[in-house]
């Protein structure tokens, strides 16, 4: 054998080496609730659609993936939707901050529609690619796509706090079951990872509705994180998660930012 065939054929097996050093580095350095950046149907997310759980594309977290059991879901066969226009409104609220949080935090819908009634500093946020409004901090956008383009995650600069959306349009029926299956996983994926509570709540009058909350470590500190998971329709399904440091989790921040939330979602067709 020639010593530029050996040389090839030697060149051929460092790339190979690399290709599969570079996998192994993307499956296991992610920010998602099951610490992977990309785990397919399986994956964690952040939010609980149709199949609820944890899974990130880059740095982010997918809400909406538990398969077919849940509210929302990040599995690219229960319908994921390309990253859409997303336009952030100019104007702020000027009202008091929100209420405390807790279970069943942020149940209402914010009269008037989104924009009613927000707290100084908050602005809402159009996302037509994944189907829904929100009123966020002024500041945050969006940085990065949740899952295998299942959604958005939101935040000043990449950090915490933050607020990841998913979004389905084949939610399943159960989006507590989706994350108590998906819990499991990410029980073992996330380090650190304490489980709070997986509850079934009243949102709205959606059909099927529930909270996952957990902490873990993430990103060198220790990160609080409520999913809420629902099913709007036949067609919509969501999945949103709220993560916070833990110790600012009861903070005035993270708890208007969290109520905020919620009252001021709406989905669009």
């Amino acid at each position: 054998m020639s010593r530029r065939t050996i040389g090839l054929a030697i060149a051929g097996v460092v790339v190979a080496l690399a290709v599969i050093g570079s996998l192994l580095v993307y499956a296991f350095s992610g920010d998602g609730p099951g610490g992977k950046k990309d785990q397919g149907k399986n994956g964690t997310s952040s939010s609980a659609g149709p199949t609820p759980g944890p899974s990130s594309h880059k740095t982010g977290e997918t809400a909406a993936t538990a398969g077919k059991t849940g509210g929302a879901s990040t599995d690219p066969s229960q319908g994921q939707t390309p990253n859409g226009q997303q336009s952030q409104s100019q104007g702020q609220g000027q009202d008091g901050q929100t209420g405390s949080g807790g279970q069943g935090q942020g149940q209402g819908n914010a009269p008037g529609g989104p924009a009613a009634g927000l707290p100084a500093g908050y602005a809402v946020v159009t996302d037509l690619g994944f189907h829904f409004s929100m009123a966020m901090p002024q500041g945050f956008r969006q940085t990065d796509i949740a899952g295998q383009n299942s959604g958005a995650i939101y935040s000043r600069d990449g950090g915490f706090p933050r607020i990841q959306v998913d979004y389905t349009d084949k939610p399943g029926d159960d989006a507590a079951k989706a994350w108590a299956l998906l819990a499991l996983q990410v029980r073992g994926d996330s380090p650190g990872y304490k489980q709070i509570r997986i509850d079934t709540v009243q949102y709205r009058d959606y059909p099927t509705v529930a909270d996952w909350e957990f902490e873990r470590d993430q990103k060198g500190i220790r990160v609080r994180v409520l999913n809420r998971g629902f099913k709007v329709d036949a067609k919509r399904g969501y999945a949103i998660m709220i993560s916070c440091p833990a110790d600012q989790w009861d903070g005035p921040e993270c708890t208007t930012m969290r109520n905020v939330a919620f009252q001021t979602f709406q989905p669009l067709a």
